[in-house]
């Protein structure tokens, strides 16, 4: 046998590795842009990128959205009127109906609600936590617990949906306070009847610290908390090269944080059953879907209920708390 033909003999033999190799490498390359797409800045979004399929597009723009990449100019956030508000805010429009209805009420009840923090974009979270975290090694892992006391990690906070809201001041001195007490009581009595839940309570054993001021509608934002409580999802902002990523990842908590939730009850105003999704709107049910994404295991979005029946809340994993250190500031 000659020379040339054992060379191609061989060139057959090991052209397979080659091929394995070269579609490993397009594999891994593709799932990389993809978490690069998914966030990016505040005015990224997936409405810039078409695609000839509304539904994967659909389903695309959702992961972007649970990380606080919105489309700021699109209808999918609507500002808060100035005199509801201390300084320019933004809510998502299912949200709207139901805050407006619950701040009116308080005033007729002699109670002032004020927003003071409504959706937050991945980019402020980010410079929140990168400011909070400073020259500490990426890798320490009790510092990462301190912050996330009081400040959720990059592209998991609620506030990202704008679902959630912050009355009156980020202070516990203020809810401790005659006035905030007042204010705290009707919220309480009151804030579910409007579908909101206060979801960082006393009444929990592990988790971020109690935060009387934040109140979240609870048939929206359980959507979005269905969403990423899927560890794929979460990976992707342990991805992105933010100060302290390592460390968060090394404590194998942030899951945790994320679904450690008060199960609170709250009722679905019957005046806002038009701004229930319908079917259509939601991901469809695609069995291809995990291929064309790189998740294999994507996460339903479920849609909340009809009229006043009650909706609860997740319980979650939980976590135990850390108590030491002050380095609280709006989540």
């Amino acid at each position: 046998m000659s020379i040339e033909n054992i060379l191609i003999k061989q060139l057959k033999k090991y052209s397979w590795i080659l091929l394995i190799f070269v579609l490993s490498e397009m594999t891994a390359f593709g799932h990389q842009k993809e978490i690069s797409n998914i966030i990016n800045n505040d005015t990224a979004s997936a409405s810039t990128q078409p695609s000839k399929n509304h539904s994967n597009q659909a389903w695309l723009d959702d992961r972007q959205e649970v990380h606080g990449v919105f489309d700021q100019s699109s209808t999918k956030l609507k500002s808060i009127p100035k005199k509801y508000t201390l300084k320019p805010e933004k809510i998502h429009p299912e949200v709207y109906n139901s805050l407006i209805d619950m701040i009116d009420k308080a005033q007729k009840d002699n109670i002032k609600l004020s927003v003071v923090s409504a959706f937050r974009s991945y980019q402020r979270q980010k410079q929140i936590w990168e400011n909070k975290w400073g020259n500490r090694p990426n890798d320490d892992i009790n510092h990462a617990k301190n912050i996330l006391k009081w400040s959720s990690f990059p592209g998991t906070s609620r506030h990202h949906w704008g679902t959630d809201v912050d009355f009156n001041s980020v202070e516990t001195a203020y809810w401790k306070s005659k006035e905030g007490k007042k204010v705290y009581n009707w919220l309480q009595n009151n804030a579910p009847k409007f579908g909101f839940c206060q979801t960082y309570d006393d009444g929990r054993q592990h988790g971020y610290n109690s935060e009387p001021w934040h109140w979240s509608y609870m048939p929206v934002a359980d959507r979005y908390l269905a969403q990423i409580s899927n560890p794929t999802v979460l990976e992707v902002v342990l991805n992105q090269g933010v100060k302290g990523s390592e460390a968060v990842r090394q404590s194998d908590d942030l899951i945790k944080y994320v679904t450690s939730i008060n199960a609170c009850q709250v009722t679905y105003p019957q005046n806002q059953q038009q701004n229930i999704q319908t079917p259509q709107d939601l991901p469809p049910n695609d069995t291809n879907q995990s291929e064309q994404h790189s998740d294999p295991n994507p996460p339903v979005l479920t849609k909340p209920p009809l009229g006043s029946k009650p909706y609860i809340s997740h319980e979650g994993h939980k976590i135990a708390p850390n108590t030491e250190d002050n380095l609280s500031e709006p989540k």
